[in-house]
């Protein structure tokens, strides 16, 4: 498999287990107000996209020399961290229910993706073996 289909790969599966979170992220946000509703997708949408994209490209980074997989692994930790700093200053400024949606947004975007990549990973390198 080319670098580039592993990318896909990983980052087509990625997106159909993000989508599970945005699942939960959607049946959470079902009985919030409208406000709250979209700050808590928001949270989900920036980890999920932001995994998934990351992922990707470490995927497709992963097992070869030099310093690439690093590379790719720095940008995505530093894009996530960005991404949810900038959102929580603006549902900060929004007000109490915006953070707290906003946070269980994240939590709905992140933990699906990451847990995805931890096995995806860890399935490749003992393959690799």
């Amino acid at each position: 498999m080319t670098e580039r289909n592993i990318a896909r790969s990983f980052a087509a599966r990625a997106a159909v287990v993000a989508l599970v979170g945005g699942a939960v992220a959607a049946a959470l946000a079902a009985g919030r107000p409208a406000g709250d509703r979209a700050w808590l997708l928001l949270g989900w949408a920036i980890l999920a996209i932001a995994g998934t994209l990351g992922g990707a490209w470490l995927a497709r980074e992963h097992g070869k020399p030099g310093s690439a997989f690093l590379v790719a692994l720095g940008a995505g930790v530093a894009a996530r961290f960005l991404a949810v700093a900038g959102g929580c200053v603006a549902a900060a400024l929004a007000g109490k229910s915006a953070i707290t949606a906003y946070a269980v947004g994240l939590v709905a975007g992140f933990v699906p993706v990451q847990a995805f990549e931890a096995v995806w990973f860890l399935r490749r390198t003992r393959a690799r073996a």
